[in-house]
């Protein structure tokens, strides 16, 4: 059986393969997930920090922000590169940013994609300012599926781990530094086609959250 750190390996290499086969960006799409929390991108100025998210497709809708950052472990093997975009190959666990030193921090779909996705939580709150917020998204499992989550976790490599809608409050206020501002659950698939939100209803759903600092 493989120990975390093998299965956090076959995570990258399995999350590299999908992010080099990932179709073209939907602006809009994404623009209508970050509103279902009542964030309008215009609005968002500062400087900007995506965690984990590639080559920074998300943090590219933020226009007006004063700088983009993007920090993924597989930045410098994606081959990606977008304007008016930083990036930085590093792990979200040990940042290497000042504290209190960004407006807006952007966690989606990262937290499964860890083996210790608290000290990931952490050190986000130790670099967003006091006045600053967070956006969070990831998948959350129905409550019966639990007992299989460590068979889920070896089979779906890009996914070393998954939560329940208990799991992820539990990580997201105990020992972080973080509140949750806002949260809304939404059917897997709620931004894209119908028949995988109809599939995804009877197994998963996605959370989405607005976070500030405690």
């Amino acid at each position: 059986m493989k120990d975390r750190r093998e299965r956090y390996i076959d995570a990258q290499r399995a999350e590299l393969e999908s992010k080099r086969k990932a179709k073209e960006f939907n602006v809009k799409r994404a623009l209508r997930e970050i509103e279902y929390l009542g964030i309008k991108a215009a609005d968002v100025t500062g400087r900007i920090l995506d965690i984990g998210g590639g080559a920074g497709h998300y943090a590219s809708l933020f226009e007006n922000a004063s700088s983009r950052i993007v920090v993924d472990p597989l930045y410098d093997q994606i081959g990606i590169k977008l304007d008016a975009i930083t990036g930085v190959s590093c792990v979200g666990e040990n940042l290497p940013f000042p504290s209190d030193s960004f407006d807006f921090v952007i966690l989606r779909n990262v937290a499964d994609h860890m083996l210790e996705p608290d000290k990931l939580l952490i050190e986000a709150c130790r670099v967003l300012k006091p006045s600053g917020e967070m956006y969070f998204m990831v998948n959350i499992f129905r409550f019966f599926l639990k007992p299989l989550f460590g068979l889920m976790g070896r089979l779906d490599k890009p996914h070393p781990l998954h939560f329940t809608l208990y799991d992820i409050r539990r990580l997201l206020t105990m020992k972080t530094g973080l509140r949750i501002k806002r949260e809304r659950i939404a059917p897997s698939g709620h931004f894209k086609w119908r028949l995988k939100r109809i599939l995804g209803i009877m197994i998963k759903k996605e959370y989405y959250a607005i976070l500030r600092r405690a």
